[in-house]
This record gives C-alpha cells, structure tokens and sequence, in this order.
C-alpha cells in the first residue's frame, strides 16, 4: 500500500479497526494468543525501551506494558492519525505514563530518536511498500544486543484447509473495512515481498527464528541484533 493510501484507509478505518480485528482476528482467526507469543520471543524486557512499529489504536498496549513494567518505556508509531487518535484515548483512558506516541513512516523512521532494547511490529510491515527499507531502518534503530520480532502474514491463503475456501469472504472484508489494498492480498507478490524481506533478516540478524501460524499463512520472525 502506498503511503498516502495508508493515511487515508486508516483514518477511516480507525473509527471501527477495535472492533474489526477483535472479530476477525481474535474471534474467527483465533490469533488473540499470538499478540503474547511474538512478545515472548523478545525475551524478558523489562525496564525496556520498546519500539512498537505500525501501533494503530494501541491494541497491543496491554500486552506489551505489564512485561516492561513502569521502568520501562513504550514508543508507539504509527503514520495514520486517526489511528493515533484512537491510542491516545487508551493512553488517557488507563493514565498510562511511559508510553510514547510518534507519527513516522515505518520506512524511514524519520521521528524517532535514541535506540531500542526491543522492537516489536504486528501485521503492520506486510503492507510497508518498501519492506527491505524499512527494516534496514528497524535494524538501525536497534541497540546491539537488542531482538526484533515481527508477527505477519506472508501469503494471503493456504494451500489446504478451509481458510483457502473462506479467503474470498475475508478479502472483501478487509479491503471493505481500508485494512488492505487488493494489491496487499495479492497472493504471489505478498510471497516474493517476504522472500526478500527473510532474506535480508537471516543475513543481518543472530538467532535467526522462523516460524509459522495458521496454516502456514503467518509468519513469526525474531532475532537478535548484533
């Protein structure tokens, strides 16, 4: 997705994007339990500075916060202000006090400053036009030592089981709901854009990790920086 397309598909999006993926992802997808494990993967962070890219409404928030405790510092981007709007309201709501909100490009992370002991990033870098740029920028936002985990999907459907027969349903879902493009859900480019982006990841990153969820449609990535 362009990045002019992000801000505008998410604005308005952001309106019902809480209830939409609460019933697509964690309701009918059962993908509620993986918003734990990608952060299991970054190993214990507390007192962290965590960096969580494409943050949207805040959703992970209540995840992410209890394992990095009050010492620690979360920095939530995101490029869609609606989507900004929305996670200040929780920010307000919970009188959450390390958490930081920042409007940038996942591609250039122009707005962000300081590194990270963490960076955490949930089906956001699928629809990032220039993946490959956008992780270099991850990486060198990274602290050495630091881990990176990305929660994705790197194809649309799978060859079996029944999600293959359910995906016309859910892509018009998702175009319908501004969450993807119908470039986004385009089953081969999707694959040949994480082939690049796994890739460049295995080449840069220690303790490389690969794994995969619903029937081989998501992708779980984790490493350490150097």
């Amino acid at each position: 997705m362009e990045l002019k397309d992000v801000a505008r598909n998410y604005d308005q999006a952001s309106r019902w994007y809480d209830l939409f993926t609460k019933f697509l992802f964690d309701g009918i997808l059962r993908l509620g339990k993986y918003r734990e494990l990608v952060l299991d993967r970054l190993g214990n962070i507390e007192g962290s500075r965590v960096l969580e890219v494409g943050c949207g409404t805040g959703l992970n928030f209540s995840h992410i916060l209890p394992r990095i405790k009050s010492d620690g510092e979360l920095v939530g981007l995101d490029y869609s202000c609606g989507m900004l709007e929305k996670a200040s309201t929780k920010i307000q709501t919970n009188e959450w006090e390390n958490v930081v909100l920042v409007k940038d490009d996942a591609a250039k992370l122009e707005n962000v400053d300081g590194e990270f002991d963490a960076i955490v990033a949930y089906w956001c870098y699928g629809i990032v036009h220039d993946l490959e740029s956008a992780l270099e920028k991850a990486l060198e936002s990274l602290a050495s030592g630091g881990r990176i985990a990305i929660l994705d999907f790197h194809r649309t459907y799978p060859e079996k089981a029944m999600l293959r027969w359910l995906y016309p349903i859910y892509r018009r879902l998702l175009i319908a709901a501004k969450i993807d493009s119908p470039q986004d859900l385009d089953n081969d480019r999707l694959q040949r854009k994480w082939s690049g982006a796994k890739e460049f990841l295995r080449s840069r990153l220690r303790n490389y990790r690969e794994e995969e969820y619903l029937w081989g449609t998501g992708l779980l990535i984790s490493g350490e920086n150097p």
